[in-house]
């Protein structure tokens, strides 16, 4: 009604006609390198995204999201806003900036089923003494960010809520894999099966596809996969002979599950041994007193490369 009464033109509120491909949006991604991407999506790429997740979960009309992240990011706008209003169900959208230390009365507040976060935000839910309120929080999808069994083991055991880690990227809109519900289903440690509006193969630098658990680059098709690039023809090589290559590495099992390695672009290369970072953090924070760590390259005049290792001590 403000926006009505403030203008002196007339508004037309006839629905204009638009296609599932018509383009919907164009997010920014700067991933790993360079200057930000402008990601090309369609209609039917957020849709299908959506109702994919949506159906994941069986959200339904009782089904209510918190939205704890930005709705410039697609994690925010695609899996806890589209995909339960997809459903019948709802969100809750938090005006301005949250504090996480208002996270447990924001969720017992609004009754919240579900939400989605990164890993970082667990690690900083386990650092403050609030504890959790209410029961109504069902599960919570995590992406965007590696996470560690260690963060994972102590948030489920002291909130009893299960985490679903998923993978995902602005060119597949948001998840395009995601551990199986309900949680005894889960594979621990993997991001779990390819879901229904995509397909995922693990292809190696010749574009064929590799054997179960052998490692290569993980290539994403379907309905949720962006149409390109915008202005930027060189980067939209990433998109040929029918894949999205993510430029990420790992492997799929013998049951389907798939797990991410790391980006190709941090790979170490010791004295021709391949070593993905992810791989020794993930074993560093195992140690019970190691609340931080980051393993990088660095030069080493015989080796190539050594691994240096950043740790921050609990306490």
């Amino acid at each position: 009604k403000e926006l009505i009464s403030s203008t002196n033109s007339e508004i037309n509120f006839e629905q204009s006609k638009t296609s599932l491909y018509d383009v919907a949006v164009i997010i920014y991604t700067s991933g790993t390198t360079g200057n930000p991407k402008g990601v090309i999506l369609t209609h039917l790429n957020l849709l299908s995204d959506a109702m994919s997740i949506s159906n994941w979960f069986k959200f339904n009309k009782e089904t209510r999201c918190l939205c704890v992240l930005p709705l410039f990011h697609n994690n925010g706008q695609i899996t806890t806003l589209l995909a339960p209003l997809y459903a019948g169900g709802s969100t809750v959208i938090v005006k301005g900036k949250i504090s996480l230390y208002a996270f447990w009365d924001l969720v017992n507040k609004y009754k919240a089923t579900w939400t989605s976060v990164m890993a970082s935000i667990l690690s900083i839910l386990l650092s403050l003494p609030n504890e959790r309120k209410g029961n109504s929080l069902r599960a919570i999808l995590c992406g965007g960010q590696i996470l560690t069994r260690s963060v994972q083991d102590q948030f489920e055991s002291r909130f009893n809520i299960p985490i679903f880690e998923g993978y995902g990227l602005t060119e597949t809109t948001s998840f395009s894999c995601i551990n199986n519900y309900p949680a005894e289903k889960r594979k621990i440690g993997s991001i779990g099966k390819s879901l229904i509006t995509n397909e995922i193969a693990i292809l190696n630098e010749n574009d064929e596809e590799v054997d179960e658990n052998t490692e290569g680059e993980i290539c994403i098709r379907g309905y949720n996969v962006a149409n390109g690039y915008l202005g930027d023809l060189e980067k939209n090589h990433a998109f040929r002979n029918g894949w999205f290559h993510s430029g990420d590495y790992g492997k799929k099992d013998n049951e389907g599950n798939f797990y991410f390695h790391g980006r190709q672009d941090s790979l170490i290369i010791k004295g021709g041994e391949n070593i993905y970072p992810a791989e020794i953090e993930n074993v560093l924070y195992s140690h019970p007193d190691i609340e931080e760590c980051a393993v990088i390259g660095v030069s080493h005049k015989l080796l190539g490369e050594d691994i240096c290792a950043f740790i921050k001590i609990k306490n």
